[in-house]
Protein backbone atom coordinates (compact mmCIF):
# COMPACT_ATOMS: atom_id res chain seq x y z
CA UNK A 1 0.00 0.00 0.00
CA UNK A 2 3.01 2.50 0.54
CA UNK A 3 4.02 1.78 -3.03
CA UNK A 4 0.93 2.82 -4.10
CA UNK A 5 0.96 6.32 -2.43
CA UNK A 6 4.61 7.04 -3.75
CA UNK A 7 3.65 7.05 -7.22
CA UNK A 8 0.52 9.30 -6.40
CA UNK A 9 1.36 12.66 -8.30
CA UNK A 10 -0.21 15.84 -6.68
CA UNK A 11 0.04 19.35 -8.85
CA UNK A 12 0.43 22.55 -6.49
CA UNK A 13 -0.72 25.57 -8.12
CA UNK A 14 0.40 28.77 -6.64
CA UNK A 15 1.76 31.99 -7.36
CA UNK A 16 3.49 32.28 -4.30
CA UNK A 17 6.78 30.20 -4.14
CA UNK A 18 6.55 30.53 -0.19
CA UNK A 19 3.16 28.91 -0.19
CA UNK A 20 4.27 26.32 -2.62
CA UNK A 21 6.98 25.38 -0.32
CA UNK A 22 4.46 25.48 2.94
CA UNK A 23 2.28 23.03 0.90
CA UNK A 24 5.25 20.56 0.30
CA UNK A 25 6.53 20.60 3.94
CA UNK A 26 2.71 20.03 4.97
CA UNK A 27 2.51 16.85 2.86
CA UNK A 28 5.77 15.58 3.20
CA UNK A 29 6.04 12.48 4.61
CA UNK A 30 3.00 11.43 2.53
CA UNK A 31 5.03 9.49 0.04
CA UNK A 32 3.43 12.03 -2.54
CA UNK A 33 5.30 13.34 -5.59
CA UNK A 34 5.17 16.83 -6.56
CA UNK A 35 4.81 19.06 -9.48
CA UNK A 36 4.26 22.83 -9.21
CA UNK A 37 3.34 25.42 -11.00
CA UNK A 38 2.90 29.32 -10.09
CA UNK A 39 0.31 30.32 -13.34
CA UNK A 40 -2.52 28.92 -14.51
CA UNK A 41 -1.04 28.27 -18.20
CA UNK A 42 1.61 26.31 -16.64
CA UNK A 43 -1.20 24.82 -14.48
CA UNK A 44 -2.86 23.26 -17.02
CA UNK A 45 0.26 22.52 -19.54
CA UNK A 46 1.48 20.34 -16.35
CA UNK A 47 -1.92 18.88 -16.04
CA UNK A 48 -1.94 17.52 -19.93
CA UNK A 49 2.02 16.59 -19.84
CA UNK A 50 1.68 14.96 -16.43
CA UNK A 51 -1.44 13.71 -15.74
CA UNK A 52 -1.18 14.30 -11.89
CA UNK A 53 -3.77 12.46 -9.69
CA UNK A 54 -5.01 15.45 -7.66
CA UNK A 55 -4.72 19.06 -8.16
CA UNK A 56 -4.21 22.18 -5.80
CA UNK A 57 -5.12 25.09 -7.46
CA UNK A 58 -5.22 29.08 -6.11
CA UNK A 59 -7.68 31.00 -7.95
CA UNK A 60 -5.08 34.20 -7.43
CA UNK A 61 -3.14 33.56 -10.39
CA UNK A 62 -1.45 35.33 -13.16
CA UNK A 63 -2.33 34.27 -16.99
CA UNK A 64 -5.27 32.35 -16.52
CA UNK A 65 -6.85 32.55 -13.15
CA UNK A 66 -7.71 29.50 -11.08
CA UNK A 67 -11.39 29.63 -12.43
CA UNK A 68 -10.07 29.46 -15.96
CA UNK A 69 -7.74 26.67 -15.21
CA UNK A 70 -9.80 24.74 -13.45
CA UNK A 71 -13.07 25.57 -16.68
CA UNK A 72 -9.97 24.75 -19.21
CA UNK A 73 -9.24 20.70 -17.52
CA UNK A 74 -12.65 19.92 -16.69
CA UNK A 75 -13.44 20.67 -20.01
CA UNK A 76 -11.00 18.77 -21.63
CA UNK A 77 -11.99 14.92 -21.99
CA UNK A 78 -8.35 14.01 -21.77
CA UNK A 79 -8.15 15.36 -18.18
CA UNK A 80 -11.54 15.89 -16.96
CA UNK A 81 -11.78 12.74 -14.09
CA UNK A 82 -8.36 14.85 -12.35
CA UNK A 83 -10.12 16.15 -9.20
CA UNK A 84 -9.60 20.05 -8.15
CA UNK A 85 -9.31 21.14 -4.81
CA UNK A 86 -8.74 25.09 -4.82
CA UNK A 87 -7.18 26.12 -1.86
CA UNK A 88 -7.04 30.23 -1.77
CA UNK A 89 -8.35 32.78 0.98
CA UNK A 90 -11.07 34.26 -1.17
CA UNK A 91 -14.53 33.15 0.82
CA UNK A 92 -16.98 34.88 0.07
CA UNK A 93 -20.29 32.69 -1.50
CA UNK A 94 -19.55 34.46 -5.07
CA UNK A 95 -15.99 33.13 -5.08
CA UNK A 96 -17.03 29.66 -3.50
CA UNK A 97 -20.03 29.90 -6.28
CA UNK A 98 -18.07 30.50 -9.10
CA UNK A 99 -14.77 27.68 -8.28
CA UNK A 100 -18.08 24.72 -7.83
CA UNK A 101 -19.40 26.25 -11.61
CA UNK A 102 -15.70 26.06 -12.90
CA UNK A 103 -16.07 22.47 -12.10
CA UNK A 104 -13.93 21.97 -8.80
CA UNK A 105 -14.36 18.79 -6.73
CA UNK A 106 -13.68 20.51 -3.26
CA UNK A 107 -12.37 24.18 -1.51
CA UNK A 108 -9.96 25.23 1.50
CA UNK A 109 -9.41 28.05 2.96
CA UNK A 110 -6.10 29.59 3.78
CA UNK A 111 -4.61 29.09 6.45
CA UNK A 112 -4.09 25.43 5.38
CA UNK A 113 -4.59 22.56 8.31
CA UNK A 114 -2.26 19.23 7.68
CA UNK A 115 -4.75 16.95 9.00
CA UNK A 116 -7.81 18.85 6.41
CA UNK A 117 -5.59 19.00 3.42
CA UNK A 118 -4.35 15.09 3.76
CA UNK A 119 -8.06 13.90 4.45
CA UNK A 120 -9.86 15.96 2.07
CA UNK A 121 -6.64 14.58 -0.90
CA UNK A 122 -7.43 10.85 0.09
CA UNK A 123 -11.28 11.75 0.35
CA UNK A 124 -10.76 12.53 -3.35
CA UNK A 125 -8.29 10.26 -4.70
CA UNK A 126 -10.36 7.31 -3.25
CA UNK A 127 -13.04 8.76 -5.39
CA UNK A 128 -10.76 8.14 -8.81
CA UNK A 129 -11.98 5.29 -10.34
CA UNK A 130 -8.93 2.52 -10.60
CA UNK A 131 -6.79 2.55 -13.77
CA UNK A 132 -5.65 -0.88 -14.71
CA UNK A 133 -2.07 -1.91 -13.90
Amino acid sequence: MGDEKQSLKVLLTDDSASFLHFEKVLLSGTGYQFITATTGTEAYKLTKQEKPDIILLDINMPELTGFECCRLIKNDAEVSDIPVIMVTTRGSQSDIDAAFEAGCDDYLFKPVKKNVLVEMIEKHLKKKPETPA
